[in-house]
């Protein structure tokens, strides 16, 4: 609102380019505004939008065309600050609570789908988590080096799930995604991600009163805790050495 010069206003070019949106490129910009990670990938935003990515991309793209959605490596999209701002204002008027709700299920749901393919290569041992019905997840996992790719590529958003889904009301998720993600976490020394997911899971699980998932997240905090110990230890030793 604060940002125009006499006839030249953001809101007034943002809404300009919006009118001129069909309906589904219209549903999807509201929609895309829910996401709270960095970026999106086609699978997570054709969950999100509950399309196929062949019509997840159309309606991207139009949203490309009219400039209200920007696209960069890898193959993320994203919205600029102002945009989100004006997109979230079109959620709010255009879908209803439990439109809202269900979207941001689909595209946690997404995420934990994806940790959990990603975790069944990383460390094949581990136990899994039983997926919530109607989850789906195509991007192609064949071996420990693309597995490892997905999860550095979508590290950011990984946390940003994790906390979308408890902030959301899906604490189950989001317990389950950090438990999913341990095995990267570990793998790939991100001490300060594993740490901000499993606080976020641990009081979903608090919430949900569920021994067996607080005792779950509760063990990967004390592989956690041994492991960050014995670096500080050895970065003591150094330090008298």
């Amino acid at each position: 609102d604060e940002l125009q010069i006499e006839d030249r206003a953001v809101r007034a070019s943002f809404a300009l380019s919006h009118a001129y949106l069909d309906e589904e490129a219209a549903r999807a910009f509201a929609l895309l505004s829910l996401w709270t990670g960095p970026n999106l990938p086609l699978g997570a935003a054709a969950a999100l939008l509950d399309r196929a990515e062949l019509a997840a991309r159309r309606a991207l793209d139009a949203l490309l065309g009219a400039h209200l959605l920007t696209f960069g490596e890898p193959d993320r999209y994203r919205f600029h600050d102002l945009i989100a701002v004006y997109a979230a204002e079109q959620a709010e008027q255009s879908l209803d609570a439990g439109q809202r709700r269900d979207a941001i299920g689909r595209v946690v749901r997404w995420y934990l789908a994806g940790m959990t393919a990603a975790g069944a290569v990383l460390e094949p041992g581990n136990r899994r988590i039983e997926l919530p019905p109607g989850t789906d997840f195509r991007d192609p996992l064949p071996d420990y080096d693309a597995a490892f790719t997905w999860c550095r590529r979508q590290r950011p958003n990984l946390v940003a799930a994790v906390e979308l889904a408890a902030a959301s009301g899906f604490d189950v998720e989001a317990w389950s995604i950090a438990t999913m993600a341990r095995t990267y976490y570990h793998r790939a020394s991100q001490w300060s991600d594993w740490e901000a997911t499993h606080e976020t899971a641990l009081a979903a699980t608090i919430r949900l009163d569920d021994p067996f998932a607080e005792a779950w997240v509760r063990n990967n905090y004390g592989i956690l805790r041994l492991r960050t110990r014995r670096r500080d230890e050895q970065r003591n030793v150094a330090a008298v050495l």
